[in-house]
This record gives C-alpha cells, structure tokens and sequence, in this order.
C-alpha cells in the first residue's frame, strides 16, 4: 500500500457540508495555512482515534468489520486540557445532532478489494459503529460469518469467492502505529510524563539512558544513530550524548565542552526529542506539527529528510511556509478558515523558480549555490546524496523545477532561469537524460533545457545513464525494497511497482564510493568545491 485518502467529516472544525480529504502517502503530506485554519485539527484526530483504529486492528477486526458490529472504544486520547469540556463539545463540529465519521479510502482498489472503512460516532454514545465497503457499495457480509474463513488477509466466502482486506488492514496499521509531535516539543527540562505521544522530562532521560546503556544491541544502535543524526545535521566534530548523573537531564558533549540539554537552543532540543522519540517508538508515520520551529531555515529540510528516514511509511506535517512544503512534497494541501470552520483545498499552484526562491528565504538562508532537481523525490535523493561528498566546503540550497513540466526550451523556462540567476549567487542543475543506450541523445526536452541552462550561465549535468534510479546498488536498493530486489542496469526501466518516494531512502544507503567515479559524482563534487570566507561564522550561528 502506497497511498490512501483520510476524511473526517463533522469533527471539530470539518463540517459535514465541508470535511477534510487528505491523502496520506509515503513520504511527505503537508499540510499549509495559517493559524485556526484547522491543520493540527487533522494530525490530532489521527492521535485522539488511536484506539479506535488500535481495537480494530486487533485479530477480531475482520469480523467486528463485517458484521457492521459496533466498536465499544474508551474515551478519545484527549489532553488534560481539553477534559473540561464535554465531548461532543470538543470533537464533534457544530453540527453535534450529526454523525462524526472518520473513513479511510483505498486508491485503485479491485474489484474483490475492500475499497472502504468507516467508522460512525454519535453523539453521547461511547462507541463507534464501522463499515466496510466494496466496490463503493456497504459490504454486507453473511448472517454467519464464522461459518467463512476470516483472516487479516482476506474473507473467503467460498472457495471462488475471495475479499481482500489486506491493504485495508495496512492503513489502519499506518495510522494506529503512528507518532504525534505537536508544537512546543522542547520540554525535556520537566517533571516526567507524556506530551501527547512524546515522553518528556525524566521519563525521556530515563528512556534514554536505558537504550543508550542497557544489554541490547539493537537499542544501543537506535540511540547511536540519533547521536550521529544529530551530529552530522550541525556538522560538529566531536559530539555526543548521555542521561546526567542524577537522571534529570541530558548532558551535551560538544568539541570538548559539556551543556545540559537546558542550556542548548529550542530547535537544538526539539531536534534530539523527534529524532530520539521516533527511533524509540518505531512508529509508520510520522505526524509533526510546525516542524521549522526555533530552527535555522538552512537546517529545515535536513531535518525533515532524517526524520522522515525514522518512519517506516512517511511523514504528515503541518507548516506555515509553502516554501518549506514544496520543497518536500508536491501532496501539499491548503487550509483557511470560513466562519468558524475549516476549508481543505488541494494546493495546485507551484509558482515558478523565482517565485520559490523568495518562499525559501534564499538572503536569511546564506547559502552559497542552488542546485536544481526535477522533481520533490528528487530534492530529497540529492539532498542525501550531497551529504555524502568529502570535503564539502559550499553550502547548495536544492530547488525543484516541477518535473516534465518545467524542463523543456520554452520561454517561460528561460526567463525562470534567467530570473533566478539574477537573484543566486551561483546556480547548478541536474536532470535525467531518458536516453535509452550507451552514448544515445538524451530525450529532446532535456536537451532543449540543456542548452537553456548554458546560454543562462547554469552548470548542468544531463545523466549519462537513463535517470537517478540506474545509479542506485543491488545493496542499496535491497535494504529499503527487500531481498529479491535489485537494481536496474544503466539504462533500464523502473517497474509499476517502483515507488519514486522510496527514492531518497535509497540513496541515504548509497556509499560515496558507490557514486564518486559516476558522472553525478563528479558534478556534485563540483557543486561543492567553492569556499567562502563567511561560512564558518553561518554554521556557528546555526547553533544560537
């Protein structure tokens, strides 16, 4: 399962005549508008519903499913805040004499696929009632249905009728299994307890130092690759974490000199307690509120891709900067606020490079160069793919140009390139050449753009090989897809089940060895080379 759509309808500020439709993929889904547009409404559901979505994933679900049986489940996880009210007051829309509905919307189901999931709640009643629907139509099962096999792969009504419920079952799995970090997650230097699905204070120190100094090795491993994320996002030399004597804090270790966790900056903070929480949780998504929050706009996108590289099917975010989210994502949805409810619009309009640089905030970003890729997945590969060139001296903020549509020899695309060269101190592109053999043209729109890129001054590599994915390794490839994965040879073609999300995963397995003696590792050596006198003072500034 790759994708599949989530719909509250009469929840909070979601109406019935105006619910929320989202589709939650792999990778990233942001979600963008400003403050009491209804954004973190959407991420909290998914945390107050979790054990709804936990009861019926449990091993009687099919049949509590199909038998349309109500799911008894305990009071939504609501925070101790929100308890002063009552519950219809708090979840429920203004319209409290309605039904609040949560379904989940299988994309491309089959004909024998459960297609649908609906779970029903009334008002004063401390129960949801579920649906399953195939083929658009409520599945009603047999009045005897443990007459039939039922298993968390299919209901077999005989032995020629069969009803997969698999993908079903794994995007329920998707959203009980997940992680709420709402605003203000810097508060370690607290009493303990939780902070929805965070532990924070002594409960996080605690966590902490049983998996950083406890038996297993695979926990000593999670808690090492935190350090090293950590360590590797602010570039610093020598680092290192651990639980302080008296279990209160956590003590930084810094190129010789020791901070409690108090001492350090909120972004800095906030980076250990996602980072640490995820790895600990293990969960398959991920649900962030505001996650540029107290962090330096540089480090932003770093820390999206790591993070991310914590959940087993993807991340949900909510940000104020459409910046930010295109530089991530292209299923970016925008929220605004009507009269006291909640309107969600999928965001179509991407705006041009220009434009984007403005978004980013190219000047408060000090950066040296910007690199153009194609597409999202694509920034996220070359993203890790740069963290990986030695001796990297320059500092490339990574732009995306849309895909197919904005790499031809048009107008439009001159003038683009044109204008964003005006504005970036240095500007670089790479693309795919689509070629289809060994020293054959690359596709003619590549070419054009090719040739575009030149006249405007703009160092561009156009791929020896077909695309991005026929650099990737067997090894590389078998870590993120499985075993019997493999790659692709130079110049052949991705499969339908090859998933361009999963791309980024990929090249953070990749060695730089893997690519350095390839045509893109040789451009993106270049892409690094420059020194700039101020850089040094940027980073330390990072940390303040």
């Amino acid at each position: 399962m790759d994708e599949f759509l989530y719909t509250l309808s009469n929840y909070r500020t979601f109406e019935e005549s105006t619910p929320a439709t989202i589709k939650i993929r792999r990778g990233f889904t942001a979600l963008v508008g400003p403050n009491n547009s209804g954004k973190t409404n959407v991420l909290k559901s998914i945390f107050e519903f979790k054990k709804t979505f936990q009861v019926a994933c449990s091993d009687r679900w099919p049949k509590l499913l199909c038998m349309s049986k109500a799911l008894t489940a305990p009071i939504p996880n609501l925070r101790g805040e929100d308890i002063g009210g009552r519950i219809e007051d708090l979840l429920f829309g203004h319209q409290t004499n309605r039904q609040l509905t949560v379904s989940i919307d299988l994309i491309a189901a089959a004909e024998n696929e459960i297609s649908k999931i609906e779970f029903a709640r009334s008002a004063g009643r401390n129960e949801f009632a579920s649906k399953l629907f195939l083929n658009g139509q409520e599945f009603t099962s047999p009045a005897d249905i443990s007459l039939y096999n039922v298993t968390d792969k299919c209901i077999s009504l005989g032995p020629d009728v069969s009803i997969s419920v698999s993908r079903a079952l794994e995007s329920l799995t998707c959203l009980q299994n997940s992680i709420y970090m709402a605003s203000f997650r810097n508060v370690v230097e607290h009493s303990g307890g939780p902070y929805y699905d965070l532990n924070i204070g002594t409960d996080f120190v605690g966590n902490w130092q049983q998996w950083q100094q406890g038996q297993d090795r695979g926990k000593r491993s999670v808690i090492n690759k935190v350090i090293s994320d950590v360590q590797d996002l602010f570039k610093i030399d020598k680092f290192n974490i651990m639980a302080s004597a008296d279990g209160n804090s956590l003590i930084i270790e810094r190129n010789g000199e020791s901070f409690s966790l108090g001492e350090m900056g909120s972004g800095f903070t906030q980076i250990i307690i996602a980072f640490a929480s995820a790895a600990i949780q293990g969960p398959h998504l991920i649900l962030i509120d505001e996650p540029e929050a107290g962090l330096h706009p540089s480090l932003q996108i770093d820390f999206l891709s790591r993070l991310g590289s914590y959940a087993k099917f993807g991340v949900v975010l909510t940000t104020h900067s459409i910046g930010l989210a295109r530089s991530v994502t292209d299923n970016i949805y925008s929220f605004k606020e009507d009269r006291g409810r909640s309107v969600v619009e999928e965001f179509a309009s991407m705006g041009g490079l220009e434009e984007f640089l403005g978004e980013m905030s190219y000047e408060a970003l000090g950066v040296d160069a910007v690199l153009l890729v194609e597409g999202p997945t694509d920034l996220l590969v070359f993203n890790e793919l740069l963290k990986k060139v030695p001796e990297k001296s320059q500092d490339v903020l990574l732009l995306h140009m849309g895909g197919d549509s904005g790499i031809n020899g048009s107008k439009s695309a001159e003038f683009q390139l044109q204008q964003l060269t005006n504005r970036a101190r240095k500007v670089y592109a790479i693309i795919d050449s689509e070629r289809d053999k060994a020293n054959g043209p690359p596709k003619a729109t590549r070419k054009e753009f090719s040739d575009l890129c030149s006249k405007c001054g703009i160092d561009i590599c156009v791929t020896e090989r077909t695309g991005t994915e026929n650099y990737f390794t067997t090894a590389a490839i078998r870590k993120v897809k499985g075993r019997t994965a493999s790659q692709i040879g130079p110049y052949g073609k991705v499969g339908s089940g090859w998933v361009k999300q999963d791309n980024w995963r990929i090249a953070k397995e990749l060695n730089w060895n893997d690519i350095a003696q390839t045509d893109i590792g040789n451009f993106l050596q270049r892409a690094r080379f420059q020194t700039t006198p101020e850089l040094a003072c940027r980073r330390q500034a990072r940390w303040k």
